[in-house]
């Protein structure tokens, strides 16, 4: 039985290549163009480019990369475990509805989400514009209400 598998297996391992594999290829190459295009002119002289970038903005760059993948890790575990271990360990009406739903931030792009969060609590935003409604607050110091265009703003947009 293994023989016979092998042998079928080295029979179309073989085979000359047929037009779909060429085109395959082709298109492959084609693709592969305009990526092997950018790392080259990234590898290419940059005319002091990289030094300027370390010294000014480059470390903070990766730092606030960093922090912002380690703090949207740790809050996606958080909140992944947690809601995973109640939809399994309880039996509540509407389980089977919030077990779909909770699948549908992953269905919605980054951007719509980053833009939606970001009109919503911003200053000129509805959460804030009610707030300011509600208790008669007129200035931005009136009050204190979180950034939400800050690394912990982004790292809870994003989690």
């Amino acid at each position: 039985m293994v023989a016979t598998f092998l042998s079928s297996w080295a029979h179309v391992r073989s085979r000359r290549a047929d037009g779909w594999s060429i085109g395959a290829l082709s298109l492959c190459l084609l693709l592969l163009g305009p990526v092997v295009a950018l790392i080259l002119k990234a590898l290419g002289d940059s005319g002091g480019l990289w030094g300027h970038l370390l010294d000014t903005v480059l470390l903070r760059y990766i730092s606030n990369t960093l922090v912002l993948m380690v703090g949207v890790g740790i809050l996606a575990c958080l909140f992944g475990v947690a809601t995973a271990w109640v939809i399994t360990r309880y039996e509540f009406p509407g389980r089977i509805l919030f077990e779909w739903m909770l699948l549908l931030p992953a269905a919605i792009p980054a951007y719509i989400v980053a833009y939606t969060y970001t009109d919503f609590f911003e200053y000129a935003g509805p959460v804030q514009s009610q707030l300011r409604m509600l208790f008669g607050w007129t200035r931005p110091s009136d009050y204190w209400f979180p950034e939400i265009r800050s690394l912990g703003g982004a790292t809870l947009v994003m989690a």
